[in-house]
C-alpha cells in the first residue's frame, strides 16, 4: 500500500512483518521521499543534498534486499558471535585487601579516612 507524504505525493511504504523486511511495493527513493523523511525526523537537509541522500538511502535498502535474499533455512540463530566456552580464566570474585598500600600513597589520613583539600567553602 502507499501513504500520502507530507507534500501530498503518494509515497511507497516498507512494512515489517515478523522478522523480515518485506518491500510491499517497489521502492524508488526520490528526493521527495528524502524530504518527507527529513521532515518527520525534523532534520534540515539542503535541497542540493537531497539527491545524494536519496542515492545513499537506496543503496542501504538494496543492501537489506540482498540480505533478505540470503538462504538461511536450517541455520540456528547465534546468541553470541564467539564461542562462549572459550574463557581465558574462571569467573570468580577475588577479594584483596590493599588498604595499607593505598594509605602509604595518600597525602594525609585521619581515622582510616583519606583527607582531601577543601574545594567549596
Amino acid at each position: 500500500f502507499q501513504t500520502r507524504g507530507a507534500l501530498g505525493a503518494r509515497q511507497p511504504c516498507v512494512m515489517l512483518r515478523r522478522r523480515t523486511f518485506l518491500l510491499d511495493c517497489l521502492m524508488s527513493v526520490t528526493p521527495i521521499l528524502v524530504r518527507s523523511i527529513a521532515e518527520l525526523a525534523r532534520l534540515a537537509i539542503p535541497v542540493d543534498q537531497e539527491e545524494g541522500h536519496a542515492r545513499e538511502l537506496a543503496a542501504v535498502l538494496d543492501l537489506f534486499a540482498a540480505l533478505s535474499a540470503a538462504p538461511v533455512d536450517g541455520l540456528l540463530p547465534l546468541s553470541h558471535p564467539g564461542d562462549p566456552a572459550l574463557r581465558l580464566r574462571a569467573d570468580f570474585a577475588v577479594i584483596s585487601d590493599e588498604r595499607a598500600a593505598f594509605e602509604a600513597q595518600a597525602p594525609a589520613m585521619s581515622g582510616g579516612y583519606y583527607l582531601v583539600p577543601k574545594v567549596i567553602e
